[in-house]
């Protein structure tokens, strides 16, 4: 069962979706005609060669939005794609506008696919009208069942179709993992990829 809300002024609306699996609401001063435009606003600064400029929207915009993801069992079987997991996942972001701010964080606790499995996944995103600052963590990821990084942590910061990375995969109780650091190019013909004095050890099991 699920519980529809809408709520509409002139300068204000809400929606939400209220259910036993899942709630979700968008909250604030915005429209749906001029919400592509307005993100094109900032993704176009961070990476324009993938995006081509919109113009801009009429209005000022300031919306934040959740979605708490309960059960995702009945959602994971529609979409029949390899994923599962996804239970007790959260997201929630603001987009402003007039303060140049775009913010996004998320929180899945477990997340699988074919061969692939991590836990506590954590993602924080907050960007303005230059840039974009990614960092993301996990408590570990696990390859085949076989090969597992405990600890993870990554940044990006992304401008203008350059994104400087900086990734660790060590933890205290492992001997393998990764260090990287360098920054990826975005260019008509592919990426390039630019690599720092880095660390790479594999498991010798």
């Amino acid at each position: 069962t699920l519980t529809f809300k809408a709520a509409t002024t002139e300068h204000f609306r809400s929606l939400a979706v209220l259910g036993k699996d899942i709630d979700a609401s968008i909250e604030g001063q915005f429209t749906f005609e001029e919400l592509p435009a307005t993100l094109n606003q900032y993704f176009y600064s961070y990476y324009p060669l993938y995006f081509t400029k919109m113009a801009p929207p009429t209005e000022e915009f300031d919306l934040t939005f959740k979605l708490e993801l309960k059960n995702s069992t009945a959602f994971t079987k529609i979409l029949d794609n390899g994923i599962s997991g996804l239970s007790y996942s959260k997201i929630e972001g603001k987009i402003n506008t007039k303060e140049k701010l775009f913010k996004l964080d998320a929180s899945i606790p477990k997340l699988e696919y074919t061969n692939f499995s991590t836990y506590d996944f954590e993602l924080h995103a907050n960007g303005d009208a230059d840039s974009l600052l990614i960092t993301s963590k996990t408590s570990a990821v696990v390859f085949n069942d076989s090969l597992s990084f405990p600890k993870n942590e990554i940044e990006i910061r992304s401008s203008k179709n350059i994104s400087f990375l900086n990734i660790n995969t060590f933890s205290e109780q492992s001997d393998y993992g990764a260090r990287l650091q360098g920054y990826v190019e975005n260019i008509e013909e592919g990426i390039k990829v630019h690599f720092n004095p880095s660390t790479l050890v594999f498991n010798e099991k």
